[in-house]
This record gives C-alpha cells, structure tokens and sequence, in this order.
C-alpha cells in the first residue's frame, strides 16, 4: 500500500486527467440515464443514478485538488472543504436527495439539481484548464 500511495501522491498529471475525464462524463450520464426512470417515479434506479453522480463529481474534485480519494464515506463534506469545489456543494447535494420519493415532479427536479451541479464541476475545470474539452 505505501509504495502505491507513493506512486500516487501527489497524483500523476496523467491520472489525474483521466480521473477528471471518466468521471465527469459519468456524472452527467448517470443524470442523462436517470430522466425516462424519473419520469416513471422509479425511484429505486433514480436514487441509484444520483448516488453514482454524486460519487463521480467527489472524485472529480478530489482530482482537480490532486488529492487521492479513498472513499465515499464523509466524503461530500471533505470535498466541499476543497479549493476547487463550487460553493455551496455539500447544501446543493443535500437538496437534490433529500427528499427522494417515487413522485416523477420530485425525482426530476433532483436531477436538475444534479445536473446543474455537474456544470458547476465542469466550469471549475474549464476554470482551471482552459481549453478542456470536458
């Protein structure tokens, strides 16, 4: 473990740009995946699409901070404390699944909330990188 953590920290310019590559884009498809459930009340795939891209956007903004990420315990609040991190995150996850139920009108409206999330992550790293083409 300490010569992988070694290998790893800071983190290498090449994974971190994959880290931010797969990861953003999978934010925003689990949100694009989650919108004909949601429009079903199925509550259960969209509780599980907003959990993903929830998790996907942490490690987004681990990687943009060049800070390994090592789970998703904790791991909302530890990303909000993060230089790179829009404000408010930790409020803006919150609101999108607090409150979840099998209603089309609620499930859609935390995926707005999601997805404008995403495009806040997605600006901070156009921020810092410009010319991305995230």
């Amino acid at each position: 473990m300490a010569a992988r953590k070694a290998r790893t920290s800071p983190l290498p310019p090449l994974l971190r740009r994959a880290i931010v590559r797969r990861y953003l884009w999978e934010a925003g498809f689990a949100v694009e995946t989650a919108a004909a459930p949601a429009a079903r009340g199925d509550l259960a795939y969209v509780s599980g699409c907003a959990f993903r891209a929830v998790a996907c956007l942490v490690q987004v903004l681990f990687a943009l901070s060049e800070r390994r990420f090592l789970n998703e315990k904790g791991a909302v609040q530890e990303a909000a404390e993060l230089p790179h991190t829009p404000s408010g995150f930790a409020a803006d996850v919150d609101a999108a699944l607090s409150g979840l139920r099998p209603d089309p009108a609620t499930l859609q409206a935390a995926l707005e909330r999601l997805a404008a999330l995403t495009a806040a992550v997605t600006d901070r790293l156009h921020r810092l990188e410009p010319g991305t083409g995230q």
